[in-house]
């Protein structure tokens, strides 16, 4: 298995993806929290690790590097708003 998911190497983890899986809830959301815990999102900190050529700076923010836990969890919008 890849790294990136805290529960990769565990029992208890494996036991909790099985019941995610079996969870009555629309699929692309539990494919979507996968990928969030396995770090395989199209964020711009992961595609600069493949190679691209970018800023890795949030768009939103435009302070931090954007990678999942920024993204998802820390990210304030700068002053103004986006709209």
């Amino acid at each position: 298995r890849s790294g990136g998911s805290s529960f990769s190497g565990s029992n208890n983890g494996d036991q909790l993806w099985k019941k995610l899986w079996k969870a009555e809830c629309p699929e692309k959301m539990i494919h979507s929290m996968w990928r969030v815990s396995h770090n395989s999102l199209v964020l711009r900190v992961n595609l600069k690790r493949r190679g691209i050529k970018l800023n890795p700076c949030c768009v939103l923010c435009e302070r931090f590097d954007e990678d999942g836990a920024h993204l998802f969890f820390q990210v304030q919008e700068r002053q103004g708003g986006l709209g």
